[in-house]
């Protein structure tokens, strides 16, 4: 059989090793071959293995996989309310909120990975339902997953047509100078599209083509500051 030798920061892989890659076991089949380690690499996927923990009718811990990456950022919402609040990012695998959820209600949320300074995909949704509560008094600023700002940046959001099988405008107006992000996903949360919006203050106007997208409903998103402050349903005919 062959074998590895370390030398210093490469492997020397002889004729006959194997290695692992992507869950498959796979020959090394030249005479030698070497591998460089590169340093301060950081290696890490999307989050797996989202659930819930200490499930209260106002209270939840929010839980996945350590993924070894640099940072995780968290999103969720009220199923009843489009817009996402997103969190602040944070170093550890799981984030506890102690009040304000509203009893015998569900909510969605995802979490994405910072890996080498480039955030991964957002994972698939995850759902969990508050149970019932006798005589809760919930307060909806108190709410964990409302947005502060979703109506300060941006008003009088108009996307037209809608259905559509060709193209989509997207007309609001904006109270900002700021760069605002604009990003189209599917219904599993992947990215499809995403473009920089340059906006003054005042009305504006986007236009782009959807035409050579499959069929199926899509989320169209406009974010600042990698908080989502805006979610418009798509369909693609």
């Amino acid at each position: 059989d062959g074998g590895i030798n370390f030398d210093n920061s490469k492997l020397a892989i002889e004729a006959g090793a194997k290695m692992i890659s992507n869950n498959y076991i796979l020959p090394i089949n030249a005479t030698t071959s070497s591998l460089t380690i590169l340093e301060g690499e950081t290696l890490c996927d999307i989050p797996t293995n989202l659930h819930e923990s200490d499930l209260t009718s106002s209270s939840v811990t929010l839980n996945w996989n350590d993924m070894n990456a640099e940072r995780y950022q968290l999103k969720g919402h009220k199923k009843t309310n489009p817009n996402w609040k997103v969190f602040p990012t944070q170093t550890n695998n799981f984030r506890t909120f102690t009040s304000g959820l509203q009893a015998n209600t569900c909510y969605e949320w995802s979490v994405r990975a910072k890996c080498d300074g480039v955030w991964t995909d957002w994972q698939d949704i995850k759902e969990f339902c508050t149970p019932s509560a006798k005589n809760q008094n919930y307060i909806a600023a108190n709410d964990p997953f409302l947005s502060e700002n979703q109506e300060t940046i941006i008003s009088d959001l108009n996307v037209y047509p809608n259905p559509t099988s060709d193209y989509i405008n997207l007309n609001f107006t904006s109270t900002t100078t700021e760069d605002l992000q604009l990003f189209l996903t599917d219904i599993l949360g992947k990215t499809i599209f995403s473009k920089t919006l340059l906006t003054d203050k005042g009305e504006q106007n986007i236009h782009f083509q959807v035409s050579d997208l499959p069929k199926g409903t899509y989320f169209l998103q406009i974010v600042n500051n990698e908080e989502i402050i805006s979610v418009q349903k798509v369909s693609v005919l």
